[in-house]
């Protein structure tokens, strides 16, 4: 645990998540302890250079019959949603020309 209570860890990447980053990337996570509110912050570097920065922060809610039931309720397009403005951010990554990284196995078998 570091300053603040917070918690950080660094390590190579190992895991094809997104076709736009290459994998050899270094992250940097660090969390703050749990309580009210937890956040969370990546850093991502390649060579030195910052190429990926993301926070979340979330706030604590119990999880009860009635909170899951609500949050259903008042999201119930949510995983639709989320795929759509995935799919969507990559359109618009491709049409910038970002750099397109194929999984690592495909590119094994492709040589």
């Amino acid at each position: 645990i570091g300053e603040n209570g917070k918690q950080r860890f660094r390590f190579r990447k190992q895991f094809h998540v997104s076709p736009f980053l290459d994998m050899e990337l270094d992250y940097t996570w660090s969390f703050t302890r749990p309580g009210a509110t937890l956040a969370i912050h990546m850093d991502t570097h390649k060579g030195g250079r910052r190429v990926f920065d993301a926070t979340m922060t979330l706030r604590r809610r119990e999880i009860s019959t009635w909170n899951l039931n609500a949050a259903l309720l008042r999201y119930p397009f949510v995983t639709l949603k989320t795929i759509s403005a995935i799919y969507w951010q990559a359109l618009r990554l491709r049409l910038k020309g970002i750099p397109f990284y194929t999984h690592p196995a495909k590119r094994t078998q492709e040589t």
